[in-house]
């Protein structure tokens, strides 16, 4: 009975961490993609700011001579669906359909965040991009906004064809500026999380009531 109750258990809490797991193992992925990147770049990742109220946490951002690249993570195989204005995406895996909310407008949320935190600045351009792992197939995927994956990234940074408008000495500062306003406390990021959790668990409720 023990036995019964320990197995249940653990593919319970599997359940629930696995997600977390590929997500973060798909963030290092992309942090190691990104160190293809020239000297001239400046990557940074893991970001929490304060941002109107509450906290923002960017997976990635990279500050270059044409600006501010806010780059956002996915963890998605399978084929994927969805357009810059709809609410949510669908992930295809086999005979398996999951829904997640629109990576283009969770990634807009971050660039605000990094205006917010960089308003000293004035106006910087900010360039949003979605970066999914190299086993997924976009099938249908409508957007303005960059969803590219992960092995075009460097690419895509490098050969964007977007104006200069940064110095080496502007990178540094901002940079540095990100440095300060990073939240290290490491209370405030598991709160971070517990918020996140909270909000993707209403999220979803919200979603399968719709589908009801």
């Amino acid at each position: 009975m023990l036995l019964a109750l320990l197995i249940v258990a653990g593919k319970v809490y599997l359940k629930a961490a696995l997600p977390r797991l590929k997500g973060f193992i798909g963030e290092k992925k992309t942090g190691i993609a990104l160190e293809g990147l020239p000297d001239d770049h400046v990557v940074m990742h893991d970001l929490l700011f304060q941002n109107e109220g509450r906290t923002s946490q960017v997976d990635h951002v990279v500050i270059s001579r044409h600006g501010v690249f806010v780059i956002e993570t996915k963890a998605y195989d399978g084929w994927i669906y969805g357009s810059e204005r709809s609410e949510y995406w669908t992930q295809v895996l086999g005979n398996k359909k999951t829904k997640f909310y629109n990576p283009v407008r969770q990634n807009r949320a971050h660039v605000q965040a990094l205006r917010n935190t960089l308003a000293r600045y004035g106006d910087l351009p900010y360039w949003s991009v979605v970066v999914f792992g190299d086993l997924c197939e976009f099938k249908k995927v409508d957007t303005t906004t960059p969803v590219i994956h992960r092995r075009e990234l460097v690419d895509y940074l490098l050969n964007c064809n977007k104006d200069d408008v940064l110095t080496q000495g502007d990178i540094r500062d901002i940079c540095q500026h990100l440095v300060s306003a990073n939240i290290q406390s490491k209370e405030a990021r598991k709160q971070h999380v517990r918020y996140a959790k909270t909000r993707k668990e209403l999220l979803e409720k919200r979603l399968a009531s719709a589908l009801k």
